[in-house]
């Protein structure tokens, strides 16, 4: 489904998108349209990447547990204290 969408713009807005959409021989809205996308998109990738570390174990986690690759607690225990104790 299509909708129509009504935008009020300053002149001298409509005017820079009018210029921007004519230097690219395309219509106003095809201009508009793809531009909003486009920043949308931008927008959502730097979101990503800016995932915390923290955030990127959890996630690798998730997925080798979907994957059937778990450890069972008291190893990550054990490990854990023997890497605090200098054992490593």
């Amino acid at each position: 489904m299509s909708r129509t969408l009504t935008l009020h713009l300053e002149d001298d807005i409509y005017q820079l998108f009018d210029e921007a959409a004519k230097a690219e021989n395309r219509p106003l809205t095809s201009f508009i349209e793809t531009s909003v996308l486009a920043r949308i998109r931008q927008q959502r990738a730097t979101k990503a990447e800016q995932r915390s570390d923290l955030q990127i174990a959890v996630d690798e986690a998730e997925e080798g547990i979907a994957q059937g690759k778990w450890v069972r607690h008291s190893e990550v225990e054990s490990k854990v204290r023997r890497r605090a104790s200098g054992e490593a």
